[in-house]
Parts: C-alpha cells; sequence; structure tokens
C-alpha cells in the first residue's frame, strides 16, 4: 500500500490536528453530558457494577462480555461511590480516545493530517452508543498498532511488537470477539516481520511476553474474587457465538421467505432497502447495506492492485489490517441488531477503512472516483441521522430534555418533561414501599430503575426476552419459584416489544410469570407501557 507518512510533516505537525480535534471533542461532549437517562443499557452497566461494589460476585452475575469492563467500573465505584455520572465519564472518556486512535491509524496510512481530522470528525461528532463505547475501543487500540507494525516490517522493533501484543490482551479481557479477530492478522504480521527481517523469533516472543503479562492481573483478581471459571467459560463461548452470528445471519439472507409469524427469540429484523414502508426504513437500510457494498469494494480493489504493487507482503499487510477495522463489528450490526446504537459502535472502525479507500480512489480517475463519492455519502448520511436521532452517543440524545431529575447514586441528569413525571413517579413508588439495598424486578430491561433509588435486583439476568427462555427453560419456572420466595416488594413490567415483534413482549412470552404476580400482588398500578406490582 503506497504510503507516505511525513508528506505534509513540513506543513502540518500530526499532533496539531489531533490536538484540536481533542479539544473540540471535549467541548462538544460538555454540551450534553448530563443529558438523557438510559435505565436498560446504561442502566445495565452502573446497576452491574453497582452489585460488584457491594460484594456481590461475578459468579452469581450473568456477564454477558468482557470482565474488565466491568470491573473498571466497580473500580471506580469502590473509590469514589456509585455515580452515573462517572460511569458516562467512563463512557465518553472511551469514545474520545476513540476518536483519536481513528485519527491516527488514517494519519499513518495516507499521512494526510487534515483530511485524517476530517474522517474521525464523523465519529467524533456521532460518536458510539455510550454504555457500549468499548467496541470502538477495543477494535482501533488493536489497528493501530497493527497498522504500525505493518507499515515497518523491516524495522519494527520489540516496542511495536509489544504494543500490539499487549492490545490484543486487553481487548480479549474487554470483548472477547475482537480478541479473536485481531488475533489473526497479528499472527500474520509477526510471522511476515520475523521473515522479512534478522530478528528470527524475537517479535513473536515480545507480542507473546506482552499478551500474557497483560493478563496477569486479571486472572490474579479472578483466582482472589473466585470468578477465574467464569472468565475461562467466557473466552471459550466467543468462537461459537461468532460461527452462530455467522451461520444464522447467511441463512436469514438466504431465506426471502418470511414467516407468517414471527417466532419467539427472533431478533430485530434487517430494515428493507427495496420496499421500504418509509423514509426512515429507507435511510436505516441504506445504513446497514452502503457499508458492506464499501468493504467489499475495498477488498477487491486492493486485491487487485496487489498484482502490481512493489512490496507485496508489506500492502497485503496493511490491507488485512484495515480489512480487520472496517469489517470487526460487521456481526454485531448487520447480523445481530441492525439498528442506529449497534451502526453506531460499528462506524468507528468503518471510518477507517472507508477513509483510506476514498484516500485511494481520489487518486485514480474514471469510474474509481464514484467510490470516494459513495463514501462521502454514507458518512453524510450517518452524521445527518445520528446528529438528528436518538441511538447514539450524539447530542440527539439532549434535544428537549430541559427538566432536571435528580436520583440516587449520581443520577442528576436532564430528561424530557414527560420522563420526568415518568422517573419521579417510579421513584416515589419504589422509595414508598421498599427500602434502600432491597432486591426488586425490573423486567424485561430497566435495571436503571433500581439504581436510581438504591435498590438491588432480585434476578441474576438483567435483560431478558423470548430467547431467554429457549436458552434456559427453567428460568420462567425458577423466576416463579424465587418469586414466590422472596416476594420481592416491588416488581416492575414494561410492555416492551424488546426484539420487534409482539411474542417478545414479556407479557406474552412470560404469561405464567405474570398469573403469579397477580395471584401474589397486594396492589397493581398501571401506568402507560408498564405496570408496577406491590406485593
Amino acid at each position: 500500500m503506497k504510503t507516505n507518512p511525513l508528506a505534509e510533516r513540513a506543513a502540518t505537525r500530526p499532533w496539531v490536528p489531533a490536538v484540536l480535534l481533542g479539544a473540540l471533542s471535549l467541548a462538544y461532549y460538555a454540551l450534553y453530558f448530563d443529558a438523557g437517562f438510559n435505565f436498560s443499557d446504561e442502566g445495565n452497566y452502573v446497576q452491574f457494577v453497582y452489585e460488584l461494589s457491594r460484594g456481590t460476585s461475578l459468579n452469581d452475575l450473568p456477564v454477558s462480555y468482557g470482565l474488565l469492563w466491568f470491573k473498571v467500573g466497580e473500580g471506580l465505584f469502590r473509590l469514589f461511590g456509585p455515580d452515573l455520572l462517572l460511569a458516562r465519564a467512563l463512557f465518553f472518556g472511551c469514545a474520545l480516545v476513540t476518536v483519536l486512535l481513528v485519527y491516527a491509524a488514517v494519519v499513518i496510512v495516507t499521512g494526510r493530517p487534515w483530511f485524517a481530522a476530517l474522517v474521525a470528525a464523523v465519529p467524533a461528532a456521532a460518536p458510539a452508543f455510550p454504555p457500549t463505547a468499548f467496541y470502538g475501543l477495543c477494535i482501533l487500540i488493536n489497528a493501530v498498532p497493527q497498522l504500525m507494525l505493518a507499515l515497518r516490517l523491516e524495522s519494527a522493533r520489540s516496542r511495536h511488537a509489544i504494543l500490539a501484543g499487549a492490545a490484543l490482551a486487553v481487548s480479549f479481557q474487554i470483548r472477547p470477539d475482537f480478541g479473536y479477530i485481531f488475533a489473526a492478522p497479528l499472527a500474520l504480521l509477526l510471522i511476515a516481520a520475523t521473515l522479512r527481517g534478522d530478528r528470527r523469533l524475537h517479535l513473536i516472543g515480545a507480542a507473546l511476553a506482552a499478551f500474557v503479562l497483560a493478563h496477569v492481573p486479571g486472572l490474579l483478581l479472578a483466582v482472589d474474587d473466585g470468578y477465574l471459571g467464569a472468565l475461562i467459560g467466557q473466552y471459550l463461548s466467543y468462537p461459537a457465538m461468532l460461527a452462530g452470528y455467522a451461520v444464522r445471519g447467511v441463512a436469514a439472507l438466504i431465506d426471502t421467505g418470511a414467516p407468517a409469524a414471527p417466532a419467539a427469540g427472533t431478533l430485530l429484523a434487517r430494515p428493507r432497502l427495496f420496499g421500504a414502508a418509509s423514509g426512515a426504513e429507507l435511510r436505516l437500510a441504506l445504513l446497514v447495506y452502503l457499508p458492506i457494498v464499501i468493504i467489499i469494494a475495498f477488498a477487491v480493489y486492493d486485491l487487485l492492485r496487489l498484482r502490481g504493487a512493489a512490496d507485496r507482503v508489506k500492502d497485503t499487510a496493511a490491507l488485512v489490517v484495515i480489512l480487520a477495522a472496517g469489517a470487526a463489528a460487521v456481526p454485531h450490526y448487520f447480523f445481530y441488531r441492525p439498528d442506529l446504537s449497534h451502526i453506531a459502535n460499528f462506524m468507528p472502525g468503518f471510518a477507517v477503512l472507508a477513509g483510506v479507500f476514498a484516500w485511494q480512489a481520489s487518486q485514480k480517475r474514471g469510474v474509481m472516483l464514484v467510490f470516494p463519492a459513495l463514501i462521502a455519502f454514507t458518512l453524510a448520511l450517518y452524521t445527518g441521522e445520528a446528529l438528528t436521532h436518538e441511538g447514539t452517543g450524539s447530542i440527539a440524545g439532549s434535544f428537549a430534555r430541559t427538566a432536571r431529575f435528580d436520583g440516587a447514586n449520581g443520577v442528576h441528569v436532564r430528561v424530557h418533561p414527560d420522563e420526568k413525571i415518568l422517573l419521579d413517579d417510579l421513584k416515589a413508588v419504589i422509595e414508598a414501599n421498599s427500602q434502600p439495598g432491597d432486591a426488586i424486578v425490573c423486567v424485561p430491561y430497566c435495571p436503571g430503575i433500581a439504581f436510581m433509588t438504591g435498590r438491588r435486583l432480585l434476578f441474576r439476568e438483567q435483560y431478558v426476552d423470548d430467547a431467554l427462555p429457549l436458552r434456559d427453560p427453567t428460568w420462567l419456572p425458577g423466576a416463579i419459584a424465587l418469586t414466590k420466595e422472596k416476594r420481592p416488594p416491588v416488581v416492575i413490567v414494561m410492555d416492551w416489544a424488546i426484539n420487534g415483534t409482539d411474542i417478545s413482549r414479556f407479557s406474552r412470552w412470560a404469561a405464567p410469570y405474570m398469573e403469579t404476580l397477580e395471584s401474589l400482588k397486594r396492589e397493581k398500578l398501571d401506568r402507560p407501557g408498564l405496570s408496577i406490582y406491590l406485593l
């Protein structure tokens, strides 16, 4: 891959756009840092680490992804006390670092600081969904050191291998699937660098040592806290999970016949590109499908270009890393949940691939100029949607949030006036009918309600949907038995079609549990979209 990292060194030092980008991003995030309260995903994280900080073992909680992500939050809560805005600072800190790494990746490949800043401005203006900002971070902390290694195969030093190995270890501990994805390009890079230079196995040894050493603190903590089995089990579960994404996703693409009635466990359907029911569905469909077209076009273009490359090994190495960065989160948004939130998580890695491809194609003539235009359209469409609709970490989440809501555990936020009415009502009911520290029930996915009132959760699972009984047929009878035994003072049931289907409503797939609540209740309070049972 033809690169000239120092091409603009005389005119613009790379740190100048980086500092400007970082400062503007911080000022922008400060405008809406206290806006909104997402009691599902954001609530899941803060309630999870709240439980950990109160002494709950990770063995007693369903660990949905890498343990390090939660242990960082637990450490913050133990040091400073449970605080929503403290967790939010962690989220936006991840987003800021990710933006700067997007900039670094594009500069490394193109040598164009201001162009790189323009590309990075997209994930800066519309950052990843805050509670899952670690997606882009895991991708970029691997992509940047691996690109540095790829573009200096002959001159690579131990520090380059150490940085790449340590980054891979960190990503494994936060989200193992990204660790597995980036392990392959790193292995290829180390083998190529070893064969091209005179270091023999020196670089491989340095990367492996860094990988192991970066795991040691987490392993010691796991042994000390007694959750080593959970940690190993999570690592082992991810290859099957990734394969399942791929198999089910390909099957869904091949099977064009839609069932008459969506079955239990069905996840969100991809929006229709042809026959879209509205402009909003069409725009979402374009954001789902256009990145796939761009990724495929980039791969085909660079594979064809390699035939005439002066240094095929180095160009191939860079190509593999950029492809990994751009496609790493495809399974999550394309096969799993094709919504704006997951597209936002995918966007930082994709921005690197899109920026590099636009830079490559802009140096050509003829039909290749279609791709810079297509990339610009895709990134502009994403930015426009993200800045005007909630679902990402953009300022759209602050629109019309003018009312102040104050709850426990540092929940001091601006919300919509109607949200304030709901939250004040829930807070009053919970505080009037339970004591701080009591275990309550919030289903199917609203753990933040417990957090904002200083309560704990009765169920281990903070997220329950219609796929849960398929994975664990014992869950529903177990939940009924536990509720009868413990008699939680408050049970909140939201009437939410969590997977976009009627069967995914808790009242439908968990009807036996609802019958149990009706038999146990001493009072039932109906509110728009939810019911509160007082037992």
